[in-house]
């Protein structure tokens, strides 16, 4: 409406003259009290970075049809906009360095309402950033960086509050928040890196003790990953030295394995859900990457024995196919 009335005067009444501004000299006063009285009582930094995208959006629109009067308002709004948000970010930032532990209790191995808000605010941020101009987007993407770090900073201390021995709990809990916060809202996989980096660490960790806790899934790992690549490259193994690779041993990892495995998963699926109640999703991923490693250590198993000891494939614990079927179609609700 602004361009056509605008052309439409020059064109046909004032012979170039631009009263542009005359004429639009209230909706602009009523625009800057509105944008001032916002910006200047809000410390909402979504709202901040999508009033700061719309106004140098438009800002742009007006410039490029030669609307420059009202243009250079609505840049110089988008300037003033800028400075807030810069400022609120810093703020932001300085408030999350200087916080107190004491006042973050009570911490246990959950999602931290911090680490939630957290959460939100990054996908946001992440998602409408690229929206800027190139100027700004080095601005704000500064003032950024820095309260990313001091979050992730904050994380780490609140992670030295909870036992030591639920450290890793802890950190993919509150990591696994983040990133499945981001993904469902599509955030570019390189910005998701540096958390997924901390959350693939501490959910290694605690994969680990889970399948550790297990003596016979201990046995069959370590069995596999010593005599699987050897009989994988058609090494001749002589039983008769290497007393622990045997038909008798391997019958009992067999055996061991289909005897307990849905004990172990359910016992395991109950740990999780209790550790992770409120992170249904991270829940999930953990529970696909323990039911991962028996997989594949099953499937190693299976394939030592159709190699070294095809005796053994008439054994009713030989069950190359079903059980690995059994374990992909395992979920966290099922």
């Amino acid at each position: 409406t602004t361009t056509t009335e605008h052309n439409f005067i020059i064109e046909f009444f004032l012979a170039g003259e631009d009263v542009t501004l005359a004429i639009f000299s209230r909706c602009l006063t009523i625009l800057a009290d509105t944008l001032n009285g916002y910006i200047n009582n809000t410390v909402d930094i979504v709202g901040l970075l999508l009033v700061l995208v719309i106004t140098q959006r438009y800002g742009k629109t007006m410039i490029e049809r030669q609307i420059g009067v009202i243009g250079s308002v609505l840049v110089k709004h988008a300037q003033n906009i800028q400075e807030r948000l810069k400022d609120v970010i810093d703020q932001n930032a300085e408030n999350i360095k200087t916080i107190s532990m004491k006042d973050l209790k009570p911490i246990d191995i959950s999602p931290h309402i911090v680490t939630k808000r957290f959460a939100d605010l990054f996908t946001a941020v992440s998602i409408i950033l690229p929206n800027l101009s190139e100027e700004s987007r080095q601005i704000i993407g500064s003032s950024w960086r820095v309260l990313e770090r001091q979050a992730a900073d904050l994380i780490m201390k609140m992670s030295e509050e909870v036992d030591p021995k639920m450290k890793p709990s802890f950190l993919t809990s509150n990591y696994g928040v983040i990133v499945a916060a981001s993904q469902e809202k599509s955030v570019p996989e390189e910005l998701i890196t540096p958390y997924r980096r901390i959350f693939n660490q501490s959910s290694a960790q605690f994969v680990d003790e889970q399948l550790n806790s297990h003596k016979y899934l201990v046995s069959i790992a370590k069995f596999v990953k010593e005599w699987g690549p050897l009989v994988e490259a058609g090494v001749k193994i002589d039983e008769a030295i290497n007393v622990k690779f045997n038909k008798d041993v391997v019958e009992s990892y067999l055996r061991d394995f289909d005897t307990n495995w849905r004990t172990t998963v359910e016992e395991i699926k109950k740990t999780i859900k209790k550790s992770y109640a409120q992170s249904p999703a991270t829940a999930s991923q953990l529970l696909d990457l323990i039911l991962s490693h028996m997989s594949l250590h099953y499937s190693q198993l299976c394939e030592i024995v159709l190699k070294a000891f095809k005796m053994l494939k008439t054994s009713r614990h030989f069950k190359p196919e079903q059980i690995p079927t059994e374990i992909k179609s395992i979920s966290i609700n099922s």
